[in-house]
């Protein structure tokens, strides 16, 4: 049957089984609910009542983007790799407002598709496109099909943001943020009061393999979270989810479901871009495998291209990865797979978040408290802001 099918071919079946039956139980509560809507209130009512909450927030939609100077926009930036020894993969897009409420967000020219499971079809880059308009221009208004109606997101056909089939795609999740970065960049030059430094990107790295304790498979999935960019009038803040809303996984779900011991987690101090505003730092994690062995997997980015700043702010420290730091410590890339052993220490240590605004401009007192929080050292205060205490 379909549940044996898909339980067959993922690493955690016991796992993946009570999230299976748990989105299936909700899916059947709201096909119960929406029966007894259409019951209480009749078919007719209830799709005149839809149209109606459609057309609105097509409207809105289109009086907020009608408000934006009309005009293109572009901006490029660049994804690390797609594994070791590979080029970068460009990112460019185009935002053209016509000023009467519609918008047009082309990625044509970036990179073409590449043979690594990374490349974000079209549905994907379109869903990550929309949201980062509806932020920028309607950020408050509910999510539906209507204010999506004026937003046109297209790539070149075969490119890397709209990839033929049976192109891989697995790991485009790595792509989300910057396609939020991209647009991010582009919009700054319409509405440089709304946009922000860049996001310090995330790290998505998984260790699995077979526990010697009990025989089975084990995969610690870990997500980890850094800083968001500064923004006129706020600094970014620190080890929060950008775009997808996920969470830090607390260390002791990790330490107990697998045998790994987490060594440090911390924010790391000068790594946000400096600026009027400053960038979110960014964030360090320490993983000793205590298993024999174990694979693992790296999803990352920002290794090669810093995160920028905007408006005279500066770029965020750029991540790196390294095997055993304090024992021969060996650079890894942003995404790559490996076999590590008993003992190894992988040491993820994500970007900062790109500054906003000229660091000469940042008040005096803001930097005696960033001193104070951790956040930037008397060093690094007294060569990017001419601070001295």
């Amino acid at each position: 049957d379909i549940m044996r099918l898909v339980l067959g071919n993922v690493r955690m079946p016991e796992k993946v089984r009570g999230d299976l039956l748990a989105q299936h139980t909700a899916n059947c509560t709201a096909v119960a609910r929406l029966q007894l809507l259409f019951r209480e209130y009749g078919s007719a009512l209830i799709e005149r009542a839809y149209e109606t909450f459609l057309d609105r927030s097509e409207h809105t939609m289109r009086e907020a983007l009608a408000k934006v100077p009309a005009g293109k926009y572009s901006f490029e930036d660049q994804l690390d790799d797609f594994g070791p020894g590979t080029d970068p993969i460009r990112i460019a897009v185009d935002v053209t407002f016509d000023g009467k409420g519609s918008v047009e967000v082309d990625f044509s020219r970036s990179s073409d598709a590449v043979p690594a499971a990374i490349n974000s079809y079209i549905n994907y880059t379109r869903a990550y496109a929309i949201f980062a308009i509806k932020v920028f221009c309607d950020a408050l208004q509910p999510q539906n099909e209507g204010n999506m109606r004026p937003i046109k997101v297209t790539a070149r056909e075969g490119s890397f943001f709209n990839p033929r089939f049976p192109a891989p795609s697995g790991g485009r999740a790595a792509v989300q943020i910057r396609i939020f970065d991209a647009i991010n960049g582009a919009i700054a030059q319409a509405l440089p009061h709304r946009a922000m430094g860049a996001f310090s990107h995330w790290s998505n790295p998984n260790i699995g393999g077979i526990d010697d304790r009990t025989g089975r498979a084990f995969v610690m999935y870990d997500v980890g979270l850094a800083g968001y960019g500064g923004r006129d009038g706020r600094d970014g803040v620190e080890a929060l989810s950008p775009v997808m809303n996920c969470s830090n996984i607390p260390v002791e779900v990790h330490e107990t479901n697998n045998p790994i011991r987490v060594h440090r987690l911390e924010l790391l101090a000068d790594t946000g871009g400096a600026g009027r505003w400053r960038g979110g730092c960014g964030l360090r994690k320490d993983v000793e495998l205590l298993n024999s062995r174990a694979t693992l997997s790296l999803l990352g980015d920002r290794h090669r291209f810093a995160p920028y700043g905007l408006a005279g702010g500066e770029a965020g420290a750029r991540a790196e990865t390294l095997l055993n730091p304090d024992r021969n410590a060996q650079p890894l890339g942003s995404k790559e797979i490996r076999e590590i052993s008993k003992g190894d220490v992988v040491s993820l240590r994500l970007s900062g978040a790109g500054g906003y605004g000229p660091p000469g401009e940042r008040d005096p007192a803001a930097i005696a408290e960033d001193i104070a929080d951790g956040y930037v050292t008397p060093d690094f205060a007294a060569t990017k802001y001419g601070y001295r205490d």
